[in-house]
């Protein structure tokens, strides 16, 4: 609220310097006031009493009217002008606190005494290009009327930047304030007769405090070095021929203490030349490490010093942390990612004496404590590192402690929060644990096991009540499926932190992601998966899908992830038939992003092309939706390479919950090898099911061209084959110098009939070459053994279990004679599988 200042009036008039300015209220009105300019103080009559039942009744009483802030602001001017009328009288001690370490700016400090208390502080900094006031007239303990003014130079004209402060606070709330700020030539006033005042009507709200919130804690320290210079005197050395520079943000609760640090080796350092040529003048001292004192503000003399690591105005940053009755100090030396070193000292007897090393204590307990509480954290670390918030330390050695424990993501961490209790044990100089929370953690899978634990006992819960993540987490979407809804949806249960948890590793070789937190609107990148890591998931999480889980997960996945997981499959299906397609949109897009030219919509792909696809995949505009992100999502894929590892892990989880799907749509198992990279090329595995071997089935072309786009990574080359009947046309897919796949198109008058061979295969329930008989059909019996030409190396052919396309053949142990024609079963069982063959 804008108003006039009714009964009280700022005048101001400069004597000399710009360092001295001084001030005057009086109580004429505005009209009276506006244009005089002379500096004697008007003092209107008050009387003891009254002043002393104004301020009584301000500070106990709310204030609702504008009234009753003009009577509390009369109160003030009448408190304002006792102190300017007795100032001469006043105890006056002035320090110069320009060479002390500071967050605030702290330099020439001025107090007056009334009666052993504070009655006025003026505090005046210089620098290079500025000039900061701080005065504060205060009544009790708390300051009354606040005056600020900041000059910034450099102006090429020699004009100055003034800007001007007035508030006036009761009980430390701000009922009015006036501001003004102008350029004006230096040693200019400001003309403040026509500033308007903001009146805080609310007076018991948080609204008068705020005003001034952001200077609460400069006001606080400077008002705290006051206090503690109170006890200098005419015989204390001026700080600037101190050997030390004083830590005014370390003072002790009763002002007589605070650290400070010095230069080792060097008595009496040239403070001035240290300020101005910093670097310059270190060289000359050579190796000379810093070193911490505690020290008498009043006397300057050194208590004792430290055993701590410390680096003026940087990193690491000390820090002091007292007990109420100065007798305890936890110091520590935070570095940019966490606090290097903290301990306890006993303060006594005119020295200080370590109690205990509380950041080795604290490090190692930690851990502790986190896997205790299966933290994942705790997985990959000894020790932890975080930052330390010493909250209080009684006078008997009771900490409160905040340990903000913090990863710099060198391994599958999350940051943790502690709160601790500890108490000290002063004889052994160590600390017991007395309690440890983690406040606001929820437990997340540490472990595969863990994980699905967590989903055959949520499955249920999940299907009304799945873990939705917090409004500020969620990823905007306009439709309830796809894979970002199911993010936002069940991400406060499964994220990729902890993908990245479970298989210890991050997620992402680059991108706009960072840990906790996906990034799906930037305009010119995207995550790049590690393919290893999507390799790694795939291969764990199949493990997982044992017929009990599915049975147990199956509702939730048709209920809530089947239509994003057909959508998907469908995309997916489209760049596979369509390489080149594929390869030409990704060129384009991979140029856009690296010029950073890619248009706000090109989510229809280049040339509109998914605009004509999503109107012929469906007529409802969220299934086009899926769709339309499952052909985005698998470009990315095949720009960063992690094409055929997501397609594994989709095709592992359609294959155990919807086993029909493939057969049903005539979709091809698009699946492709890997190898194993300390046992070499010769330990690649090509998957076989019922649609087909590795990425060929019924609909692949069968030529060079085609068997090359649809083998990547492979060398694929002609080749003649000779088996029954003849001589027909073959390829054969390499991997470096190991055949992977043998492909052979028969004369059966279909141009799509063809056999796919391998000896190094496994099938999607995970039989592999080299299993016996036996294993392969423990919990079955195989429709029948028949036999071909491999009966001259003693093999035999076997149906596949439950499969119409793949055939298994097995050959007996090395060593044993070729049986005859008709074998049992019984006579199998140690036979081994050496190939499988596909046909479609």
């Amino acid at each position: 609220m804008e108003r006039c200042l009714p009964d009280s009036f700022f005048r101001q008039s400069r004597h000399g310097s710009s360092s001295s300015i001084r001030y005057r209220l009086d109580s004429a009105s505005p009209a009276d006031t506006v244009n005089r300019l002379d500096t004697k103080p008007i003092l209107m009559p008050r009387t003891p009493a009254l002043l002393a039942i104004l301020l009584l009744i301000s500070a106990y009483f709310p204030i609702l009217s504008h009234s009753q802030i003009d009577q509390t602001v009369t109160a003030i001017v009448d408190r304002f002008n006792h102190i300017e009328e007795n100032l001469s009288s006043m105890k006056h001690i002035a320090a110069d606190a320009s060479h002390a370490d500071s967050d605030a700016l702290i330099g020439m400090v001025e107090i007056w005494l009334e009666d052993g208390n504070i009655a006025k502080v003026r505090n005046e900094h210089k620098s290079s290009d500025s000039l900061s006031i701080q005065e504060f007239w205060l009544d009790g303990n708390l300051p009354a009327f606040v005056f600020e003014r900041t000059e910034w130079y450099g102006n090429q004209d020699g004009s100055v930047n003034i800007s001007e402060y007035r508030y006036y606070l009761n009980g430390g709330r701000v009922i009015r304030e006036m501001s003004r700020s102008d350029i004006r030539q230096q040693g200019q006033e400001l003309d403040i007769s026509q500033v308007a005042h903001q009146t805080n009507d609310e007076f018991e709200g948080d609204y008068g405090k705020s005003l001034y919130d952001d200077k609460d804690m400069q006001i606080e320290q400077i008002l705290d070095v006051a206090q503690a210079f109170t006890t200098r005197d005419s015989s204390s050395p001026d700080l600037l021929t101190l050997p030390y520079r004083l830590l005014l943000t370390t003072l002790s609760p009763d002002n007589r203490l605070a650290f400070a640090w010095g230069i080792d080796g060097v008595p009496q350092p040239d403070w001035k030349q240290w300020e101005e040529k910093k670097y310059e003048y270190l060289d000359t001292l050579g190796e000379a490490p810093y070193q911490v004192h505690l020290v008498s503000v009043a006397t300057g003399e050194s208590l004792g010093r430290l055993e701590s690591e410390f680096e003026p105005g940087g990193r690491p940053y000390f820090w002091a942390k007292w007990a109420e009755d100065s007798s305890l100090v936890v110091t520590g030396s935070d570095y940019r990612w966490a606090t290097g070193s903290a301990h306890l000292y006993g303060v006594g007897n005119g020295g200080v004496a370590l109690a205990g090393d509380l950041g080795t204590a604290l490090s190692r307990m930690a851990i502790q404590i986190l896997k205790e509480k299966d933290h994942p954290y705790a997985l990959d670390a000894v020790e932890a590192a975080g930052f330390l918030d010493v909250r209080s330390v009684t006078p008997g050695g009771l900490l409160d402690i905040g340990y903000a424990i913090e990863s710099k993501f060198e391994g599958p961490r999350r940051n943790a929060h502690l709160d601790l209790k500890l108490q000290t044990d002063f004889d052994k100089g160590t600390f017991q644990l007395l309690s440890a929370e983690l406040p606001d953690y929820e437990p997340v899978p540490t472990s595969w096991e863990k994980l699905k634990t967590l989903l055959t006992t949520s499955a249920a819960e999940w299907l009304n009540a799945p873990p939705i993540l917090p409004d500020y987490l969620q990823i905007e979407t306009f439709h309830e499926d796809g894979i970002l809804y199911l993010f936002n949806q069940f991400g406060s249960a499964i994220d990729p932190d902890i993908v990245e948890i479970l298989i210890r590793q991050p997620l992402f070789l680059d991108g706009p992601h960072y840990p906790g937190g996906l990034v799906t609107q930037s305009q010119f990148e995207f995550g790049h998966y590690d393919p290893s890591a999507v390799r790694t998931v795939a291969r764990e999480f199949q493990k997982l899908l044992t017929p009990e889980m599915v049975e147990t997960t199956r509702t939730l996945y048709d209920e809530k992830f089947r239509s994003m997981a057909h959508h998907f499959q469908e995309s997916l299906l489209y760049w596979h038939s369509n390489p080149e397609e594929l390869e030409r949109q990704k060129t384009v897009y991979l140029k856009h992003l690296e010029e950073q030219t890619l248009p706000e919509f090109y989510y229809l792909l280049d040339g509109n092309l998914a605009e004509g696809l999503m109107n012929n995949y469906s007529d409802d505009w969220t299934e086009q939706s899926c769709y339309l992100t499952g052909l985005r999502f698998w470009l990315r894929r095949s720009c960063d390479g992690s094409f055929p590892e997501f397609a594994d892990l989709l095709q592992d989880v359609i294959a155990v919950y919807d086993p029909n799907y493939y057969s049903a749509r005539g979709i091809p198992d698009l699946r492709v090898d890997s190898w194993d990279e300390e046992e070499g090329e010769g330990m690649v595995e090509v998957i076989m099911t019922e649609s087909g071997a590795i990425g060929v089935n019924h609909l692949t072309e069968f030529s060079l061209p085609g068997l090359r786009n649809a083998l990547p990574g492979l060398e694929v080359r002609e080749k003649e084959f000779f088996d029954e009947g003849g001589q027909y046309p073959a390829f054969a897919a390499f991997l470096g110098s190991t055949e992977v796949l043998t492909l052979i198109r028969f004369d059966s008058g279909d141009p799509l009939a063809f056999e796919a061979r391998s000896s190094n295969i496994q099938l999607m329930n995970g039989v592999s070459t080299g299993d016996t008989f036996g294993h392969v059909f423990r919990n079955q019996h195989p429709l029948g053994l028949f036999n071909g030409l491999e009966t001259d190396v003693g093999a035999v052919m076997v149906e596949a279990p439950d499969s119409e396309r793949i055939t298994l053949m097995f050959e007996p142990p090395p060593g044993t004679l070729v049986p005859n024609l008709e074998l049992t079963i019984a006579e199998m069982k140690d036979f081994i599988l050496k190939e499988m063959r596909w046909m479609p």
